[in-house]
């Protein structure tokens, strides 16, 4: 396809699409299949686990040659569902060492051999033969050398127990990965590459144009960016003039303005104006891809929860075992029946299993994640309670976290006296101008002066506009029942001539010194006749049949409007939904919130409408014309008429915009505070407004102007200072920190990227949710420590008794499972935590 800069105003191939990184996924999978293959092992352990179990421990259920087909019920429990701790027990004696895998993989293997071999050697594989749970062992059987016991059920209830615990982390462990996947898709799937033959710089050779993967796009090539699409990677504006939203990376809500030589970040997004961009950096050199490393390498150096059964296995691994040999030892040596001191030796053996170590943490987690989220906190596994006890600083994002992220009306100032012919002009007269100038405006300030407007009077702007455009990165004009208007930044007007009045200047002053936005409302005699290239109209163009790019859209066209959609991966299933029906293309603007839907067959809207419903999201039809009958407020010539200055233009109105602190903030500080916590407000915003949020919710300490680099420099520093740091964000841009932190709080509103990097998600976007999310991770990390220490003292008094002859291998099975019930008990009190 071919076409001239100024015709390349929108494309209809979507850029905002996730991607996925072959290389990048088939790294984030183990974590995945490990968690898969657990599961599977698992679940078969359960289904041979309960006949095992209930045949061998209930006298009234073992029918004839019951012990034979109990053992070969368990062989693959013990076999193949216990695996993973026999390969684990087998690397660490390859390396000369003991682990937990050690002492299970004994445990497992000990008491299966000896009941085959019980089976095979002794009466107790007679048909016929009973048995049931001795309390007086030694006495009886032991002495007397029978042997008639087996103890396969012991040997499934370990690898049962153990292997529970197991798959409770690993599911916790393989949602870590999730802030990578979220980063990844965050980038454009597929770019718009231009070329021109010959000089690339002659703006009378028109470009062609291919749609290409992004991953193909070099440094030096040429790609075009529409309107409402995101960039494919990192570059430099090579023609075009537009505004972008950044918050991705300084979460402030205000589209920065670009033009010719100013640089551009992948994966944000274009709002307004055509741009073409130079490549600079590609794949692993672009700030998304730093980004992610940043998520990555602060997620390996985080300290996960260290049970205290691995810190001690070096050294109670090796004691159990010389326990055990011991005790096989002492008993035969003094004369006891080879079975006999067999036996006392596995009894050392089972009972020093640590099925309650292994359900101490995962167990904790478990019910305490169910009492968080009937509060709306989310925990993600066992990392986040190491430090959870110590935090003695939390460090907070501004906009979306502090703040409520959205622009909101402030104050209107009018001037006076009244220009002529609106003398009696008014607050809710200006503002209705200023909404009227901005219906439809996809710009945060252009959305609160409208919802202000319906707000005050219940309809939004009042007047017939006509000749509407947008002037990128300034304002937007237009004639509004016949007269000139326009609003946008004071510099803009103040450009063009316009007679801002002293009371007008000084509001502006004023509000701009606090670090609010301010915008004025101008009228004037009319717009001059010179058109000027910072005019943005809305046109329509497309490839036509000869592969220029054309000025219209041939078919139908049906514009709906899209709620519901957060992310581009909505996006993507809006979009999916609508282009598998016949005769549709569908483009879907998420700035704007609609979708404009080119029909070659009779659709119906309902049908439309239904698509987007069944992929998630609300919708409603906007518009339903052939281009032809698209409102004169699209048409070139109109917007062409409201173009270069606005003549004799004077002040009427300063319109104020402030991100409003959330109304819970300066109560949920002072809280932090009354428990030792300090807040930190950490924004890669302006001083100014920072400064100004801090001050009303109180906050003392104030970061401003970081980068997503910057804040986990920031939180380093911190560490350094020997805090214990929490972090609170809902942005890409806040990803990095909430990884880097000690303790990682993400809002459920905010994006993808920042919920997969932190280890605790509030549903609530309420701040007071903070609080009570540290006081749930307290209080299970705390019942993890009571049920460690009730597991290492059971093993304590437990393995001398075995010792010491007073339990056999089934009784101290018996033994082993009801402290794996006191552990799920003392986990279950969580449920009653009061936050």
């Amino acid at each position: 396809m071919r076409g001239r800069p100024g015709d390349l105003m929108t494309h209809n191939e979507t850029t905002a699409s996730p991607s996925a990184d072959p290389a990048v996924d088939s790294a984030l999978d183990p974590a995945g299949l490990r968690r898969q293959d657990l599961g599977r092992r698992l679940v078969v352990a359960l289904i041979f686990c309960l006949p095992v179990m209930a045949i061998s421990m209930l006298e009234v259920l073992q029918f004839p040659a019951w012990q034979w087909v109990v053992g070969v019920c368990s062989l693959p429990v013990v076999g193949w569902s216990a695996a993973p701790f026999h390969r684990g027990a087998l690397r660490a004696a390859r390396g000369g060492s003991t682990t937990m895998d050690t002492l299970v993989a004994l445990g497992v293997s000990v008491a299966t051999l000896y009941s085959w071999g019980a089976l095979i050697l002794t009466p107790a594989g007679r048909i016929g033969m009973t048995m049931n749970m001795s309390l007086n062992p030694l006495a009886a059987a032991h002495e007397t050398g029978s042997g008639g016991e087996i103890f396969f059920e012991t040997a499934v209830m370990i690898t049962v127990f153990l292997l529970t615990g197991r798959y409770l982390e690993a599911r916790a462990k393989s949602s870590a990965t999730s802030a990578l996947r979220a980063l990844l898709s965050l980038g454009a799937k597929q770019a718009v590459r231009v070329t021109r033959p010959g000089d690339p710089r002659d703006p009378a050779t028109p470009w062609e144009t291919e749609t290409i993967d992004v991953a193909a796009l070099q440094p030096g090539d040429y790609f075009l960016v529409p309107a409402g699409e995101k960039i494919a990677t990192d570059g430099i504006v090579f023609e075009g003039h537009s505004t972008v939203d950044e918050s991705m990376l300084t979460g402030e809500p205000i589209p920065v303005e670009k033009s010719v030589g100013d640089s551009v970040t992948g994966a944000t997004i274009n709002v307004q104006g055509l741009l073409v961009v130079e490549a600079t950096k590609v794949g692993a050199e672009t700030k998304l891809a730093q980004i992610t490393r940043l998520v990555t390498r602060a997620q390996a150096e985080k300290s996960p929860v260290s049970r205290l059964a691995d810190r001690v296995s070096t050294v109670f691994v090796p004691v159990v075992i010389a326990l055990a040999v011991l005790t096989f030892a002492l008993w035969l040596g003094r004369g006891h029946p080879f079975p006999t001191a067999f036996t006392a030796g596995v009894s050392v053996l089972v009972i020093a299993c640590p099925c309650a170590l292994g359900l101490a943490t995962p167990m904790a987690l478990l019910v305490g994640s169910t009492r968080a989220s009937r509060a709306g906190i989310l925990l993600k596994g066992p990392q986040i309670l190491e430090e959870t006890r110590r935090i003695n600083t939390l460090v907070m994002d501004k906009t979306g976290t502090l703040t409520t992220g959205e622009m909101s009306l402030e104050d209107v100032t009018v001037s006076a006296p009244r220009s002529a012919g609106m003398a009696s002009l008014g607050n809710t007269q200006a503002l209705a101008l200023a909404a009227a100038l901005e219906t439809g405006s996809p710009h945060p300030i252009g959305k609160a002066l409208v919802a202000a407007a319906k707000a005050r009077d219940g309809g939004g702007g009042s007047g017939a506009l006509t000749g509407f455009a947008t002037f990128i990165g300034r304002g937007a004009g237009g004639f509004v029942d016949g007269v000139a208007y326009a609003i946008g930044k004071p510099e803009w007007l103040t450009a063009m001539g316009a007679d801002i009045p002293p009371d007008l200047g000084a509001a502006i002053g004023s509000a701009q010194s606090q670090g609010r936005t301010v915008a004025v409302l101008a009228t004037g005699a009319d717009w001059s006749s010179q058109v000027s290239g910072d005019a943005c109209p809305v046109l329509s163009s497309e490839p036509a049949g000869n592969g220029q790019l054309a000025a219209e859209r041939a078919g139908r066209e049906m514009t709906l409007k899209v709620t519901g959609m957060t992310c581009a991966s909505c996006v993507a299933r809006v979009e999916k939904r609508l282009n598998k029906l016949d005769g549709v293309s569908a483009v879907v603007n998420l700035p704007l919130e609609i979708a404009t839907v080119t029909l070659t067959a009779d659709v119906p809207a309902e049908t439309l409408i239904a698509q987007v419903e069944k992929a998630g999201y609300g919708a409603s039809l906007l518009d339903s014309a052939g281009t032809a009958d698209k409102p004169d407020r699209l048409s070139e010539n109109n917007v062409a008429a409201v173009a270069g200055d606005l003549l004799q233009a004077r002040a009427l109105a300063v319109f104020t915009f402030s991100d409003p602190v959330k109304p819970e903030a300066a109560h949920t500080v002072a809280s932090l505070k009354a428990a030792g916590i300090e807040t930190v407000l950490l924004t890669g915003d302006q001083p100014e407004p920072a400064h100004r949020a801090a001050n009303q919710a109180g906050i003392e300490t104030v970061v401003a102007g970081v980068s997503p680099e910057g804040k986990v420099a920031t939180i380093r520093e911190l560490q350094d200072a020997g805090k214990i740091v929490a972090m609170v964000g809902d942005g890409v841009n806040d990803a990095a920190a909430l990884a880097a932190a000690d303790l990682g709080i993400a809002l459920a509103t905010g994006t993808d990227a920042a919920i997969g990097a932190a280890d605790i998600t509030l549903v609530n976007p309420s701040l007071e949710a903070i609080t009570q999310a540290i006081n749930v991770s307290r209080a299970t990390l705390r019942n993890i420590k009571q049920n460690l220490a009730w597991a290492f003292g059971y093993n304590i008094v437990a393995i001398p008794l075995a010792a010491a002859g007073m339990l056999n291998p089934g009784l101290a099975g018996a033994f082993m499972a009801s402290s794996s019930v006191l552990v799920v008990l003392n986990s279950l009190r969580l449920n009653r935590v009061h936050l």
